[in-house]
């Protein structure tokens, strides 16, 4: 489980630096473009556009501090080598933030009228007041520059070790980290450096920093930039709630869930977050037939080697997740789509073409080059049968959410049917799971 994800959320990264290189560039010359300083005011096409790209920002950063979170434990790891990744994984995930945090605060600093715009709070866009203000306060603290700082010099001295446990996947990544590292060494490390010399007395605790003392630091640094990813413990459907949904779904079945601990549902408009795709594993597909599917067949060794009994759209793109992974949540309900067999082959063929493309962290679902979760069900149900999703606009763009999704649900059983649902009592800690109840029980969430 361990490598699977270190390569997702490498790839994670990797796939976010390649984009972030163009916003930041789009966000540089749409100050350029934008007359707000002398004419006082956003149009609103500017106001949108400005929003929009400040939303795109905001989705990637959650995405790596997620990487961070999911690594926090490096040292814990018996096997060296997963250690090893681990850390440069956390650490490339770090210098990254910090990096493209400098970059918009540099961008748009000193301009009163686009920083007020980007501290407004939005609730279709799920964006917090004062969250331009919260980064720059954060990439010009002296506490979280000390502790980077740390994890550089930490990085030094074990980047030897650290390269013999990598394969050459994650030597790619320590060569980029070595490009970024010295880049930012010297230029904003250096002004750290020279600040910190003459504010604080670094030396000689500075090399002596315990690894898990390091590592606290650099884990206080991620969270003070966006918020610790898991607010509380990190849930877990009951395990005789997942046995009860694998009882009753079928391959071309649907989840949706909700964390209510979760950094990203506070970030996400609604309450149902997030939605996946049911396969049930190579087996299941094979005894309903649907092993003779040209994506199914294709993607065979895939589905036997990674698990997979779910297909879903997160931050490393569009993969395969073993259900006990996905079931990481506070409350799931499946959703059978009421089709017939050519409609049901059709939405499973459908949906594993889309296997391996990015995530759409636009959230634009005119593309079709890359998805986010929603995009992923809409894709595979949307015209089958009497299923007819209507999109919503949201950010200037029409949108469908996992709110839009549940309303459907419910409000069209000719077209679905919720065949189960595990809710959880947040105040006494306990889930039930209801299944002739569940729509009427749903009904009274939100």
């Amino acid at each position: 489980m361990h490598k699977i994800q270190l390569e997702r959320d490498k790839a994670t990264l990797e796939n976010i630096a390649f984009e972030i290189a163009s916003l930041i560039e789009e966000m540089n010359d749409a100050k350029q473009r934008f007359n707000v300083r002398e004419r006082g005011y956003f149009t609103p096409d500017e106001e949108m556009h400005a929003k929009r790209m400040f939303f795109k920002y905001r989705n990637f950063r959650a995405a790596v501090m997620e990487i961070i979170y999911n690594w926090k434990d490096f040292d814990t790891f018996e096997d060296e080598d997963t250690s090893a990744k681990a850390f440069i994984l956390a650490f490339a995930s770090a210098i990254q933030l910090y990096h493209w945090s400098s970059l918009l605060v540099e961008a748009y600093k000193g301009n009163d009228a686009i920083v007020s715009k980007l501290n407004e709070v939005d609730i279709n866009l799920g964006i917090e007041g004062n969250l331009f203000d919260q980064i720059y306060r954060n990439v010009t603290r002296v506490e979280i520059q000390e502790e980077l700082y740390n994890a550089a010099i930490f990085y030094e001295e074990k980047r030897e070790w650290i390269e013999t446990h990598l394969d050459d996947s994650f030597k790619q990544l320590l060569h980029s980290v070595d490009r970024s590292y010295t880049s930012i060494k010297r230029g904003s490390v250096d002004r750290w450096v020279t600040r910190l010399n003459r504010d604080m007395d670094i030396t000689g605790r500075r090399m002596a920093m315990p690894i898990k003392d390091l590592w606290f630091n650099m884990q206080k640094m991620a969270i003070d930039f966006v918020g610790s990813i898991w607010l509380d413990t990190i849930p877990k459907i009951p395990q005789d709630h997942i046995k009860s949904f694998q009882e009753l779904m079928q391959p071309g079945d649907f989840f949706i869930v909700r964390p209510e601990s979760k950094s990203s549902t506070v970030l996400i408009p609604g309450w149902w977050t997030h939605g996946s795709i049911y396969l049930g594993g190579f087996d299941a597909l094979q005894g309903a037939g649907f092993d003779n599917l040209e994506n199914v067949s294709k993607n065979k060794d895939k589905l036997i080697n990674e698990s997979g009994d779910i297909i879903e759209a997160l931050s490393p793109g569009v993969v395969f997740s073993k259900m006990y992974y996905s079931m990481s949540v506070d409350h799931a309900v499946a959703i059978r789509p009421l089709l017939n067999e050519s409609d049901r082959r059709n939405s499973i063929n459908d949906a594993l073409s889309h296997l391996g493309k990015p995530y759409d962290f636009d959230f634009d679902i005119g593309r079709s080059d890359r998805l986010v979760c929603t995009e992923l069900l809409y894709k595979s149900f949307h015209k089958k049968g009497g299923i007819d999703f209507e999109l919503k606009s949201r950010y200037g763009r029409p949108t469908i959410n996992a709110d839009d999704i549940i309303e459907k649900v419910l409000t069209e059983s000719q077209n679905f049917q919720v065949i189960g649902l595990s809710l959880k009592d947040m105040t006494a800690g306990t889930s039930n799971f209801y299944t002739k109840d569940a729509p009427k029980v749903m009904k009274t969430l939100g």
